[in-house]
């Protein structure tokens, strides 16, 4: 394990999103079956553990559960809403007729472009 200075030192260097934590206590790793780091989770605001191996942030995943969660929707619901519209759009190249996959089109054509770097990947 680094010193508290190094991982300061990294975390200044590499600028990781998100919240980042330094422990001495390695029974974290048993507790929270950690098996290597950079580990993402999922924590609710009572500080409930929802996923212990979340998607990290670069991954669009975590964006939807977050914009999803600025509109009311739990975490759970989100996740099935991003399962189901991603299944559709495989077999159908577009998202369902209804107001969840027309929502869920307004985010995804606003973050897409974002994360593919200036290529045109909308979906109708």
């Amino acid at each position: 394990m680094g010193s508290q200075s190094d991982w300061e030192k990294l975390i200044k260097e590499h600028q990781p999103e998100g919240v980042n934590l330094y422990s001495k206590d390695t029974s974290l790793h048993k507790t929270w079956k950690i098996e290597g780091y950079p580990n993402y989770m999922i924590i609710d605001r009572d500080g409930k553990i929802m996923s212990l191996n979340g998607p990290n942030v670069d991954n669009s995943f975590i964006d939807y559960i977050l914009y999803a969660a600025t509109k009311g929707v739990k975490p759970a619901v989100s996740i099935f809403t991003e399962f189901r519209q991603m299944k559709y759009i495989e077999m159908y190249n577009r998202f369902t007729d209804d107001a969840e996959g027309n929502d869920y089109k307004i985010w995804y054509n606003s973050i897409i472009n974002k994360i593919m770097k200036d290529k045109d990947y909308r979906v109708q």
